[in-house]
């Protein structure tokens, strides 16, 4: 049997909940158990979908989805006044691509929080936008979070979070691990949850839908959609190797008849602010991950339509003229900064993107659809009176 392992931080590691997983799941069965564990932490739903595509030809194929991003989207999708509309959008996404891609595969996911909204009843939208797209979709989910609260009766013992959104290791990741085990050999078993084909095909049913067509640009195809323009480079690190398509300062990249809904990119001291666009609204912000302290590097995403709350319509409802676009340039030294995210410590020299996930309107055509990188203008967008507002930036401990 094999399992794609998609998730937040507590699921990155075999050292953590997911490594338990296949242990106690091969003990108590005597079969194998295969693992493809592609999370790479942080983000939310929406760069789980970046993610999910841009990993395909590594993965080969699965037999179930483990889906784990409840931590992240609670603190994610709280950015935008409509919350529950930019999650339920992220889910279809998500589940579009895994039908495309992995269309007899069961979507198991399992749901774990954020100390801050430990008790169910805790006001998080997320949370609840989540249970009612799971009960009408007949999804079946693994509620950790739910589980050691009752277990607990409420309290929060010391040995439960390491932090706020970290459960401890070894002690915790060992219970989950053997939990989320002991629900997938009954799934195996049984076999009676809904494919991933099936619950698109209900999805559509529901009012939710939205009639959009999803596409991941990987920095290869980006480089080739312009024209040969940028420059094709390679990273690793101890998780993972990438390849990126670098921007230098000077240069924009813009988007036509879509929006960019996400930008996974190579976050490192050698970023800083950049320049947004998205249909004449514009936002300057910082692209270097909250704590990059000394690492050469971390994968990391960012959606401006989520973090500046843009108005949801207008994400879904896109023409063949929308214009966006991402600005790089050394002379910009303010601007928001957002969830996960901190003031740069230099100014911005360059953009390295692994990847663009964009959304558009089914009905535009795709002779509309554009990808350039440019010299930028010497007289760049301002910003001044521009509509688009920072985030809600939470503190938590």
């Amino acid at each position: 049997m094999r399992v794609l392992v998609i998730g937040g931080s507590n699921s990155v590691s075999l050292s953590g909940y997911v490594g338990f997983i296949k242990k106690h799941y091969e003990t108590s069965t005597g079969k194998e158990l295969d693992l493809i564990n592609v999370s790479v932490g942080g983000g939310s739903t929406l760069s789980g979908t970046a993610r999910l595509l841009e990993t395909v030809k590594q993965v080969g194929g699965c037999d179930i989805i483990l889906y784990e991003y409840g931590v992240n989207d609670a603190l994610t999708y709280r950015q935008a006044d409509d919350a529950k509309s930019y999650f339920c959008l992220s889910l279809q996404m998500f589940l579009q691509a895994a039908a495309e891609h992995y269309p007899n595969a069961r979507f198991v996911p399992v749901t774990l929080t954020h100390q801050h909204w430990y008790s169910p009843q805790a006001e998080e939208p997320v949370r609840q936008e989540r249970d009612r797209l799971y009960l009408a979709l007949g999804i079946d989910q693994i509620d950790v979070a739910e589980w050691i609260f009752r277990v607990f009766e409420g309290q929060t013992p010391t040995f439960l979070y390491a932090d706020g959104a970290h459960y401890q290791r070894p002690s915790m990741c060992h219970l989950i691990g053997s939990l989320v085990a002991e629900r997938l050999r009954l799934i195996i078993e049984t076999w009676r949850s809904p494919s991933v084909r099936e619950i698109v095909s209900r999805f559509k049913q529901l009012p939710d839908w939205n009639p959009v067509r999803v596409r991941y640009h990987s920095a290869r195809e980006l480089q080739q959609s312009a024209g040969g323009e940028g420059r094709l480079m390679q990273f690793s690190n101890s998780l993972m190797s990438v390849e990126v398509l670098r921007i230098p300062s000077g240069h924009t990249i813009s988007f036509q008849g879509c929006v960019p809904a996400l930008m996974t990119f190579k976050s490192d001291p050698d970023h800083g602010y950049l320049r947004s666009s998205f249909g004449g609204r514009a936002l300057d912000f910082s692209s270097v991950y909250d704590g990059i302290g000394k690492l050469p590097w971390v994968y990391w995403s960012v959606s401006i339509p989520i973090c500046a709350s843009m108005p949801f319509n207008e994400v879904v409802q896109v023409d063949q003229d929308y214009q966006a676009s991402f600005e790089v340039n050394e002379e910009i030294s303010e601007g928001s900064v957002f969830q996960f995210f901190q003031e740069p410590v230099g100014p911005g020299k360059l953009l390295d993107i692994l990847g663009v996930l964009t959304i558009n309107n089914e009905d535009v055509s795709n002779e509309s659809y554009k990808i350039t990188i440019s010299k930028t203008a010497s007289e760049t967008l301002s910003t001044n009176g521009g509509q688009l507002t920072p985030s809600r930036k939470m503190t938590t401990t």
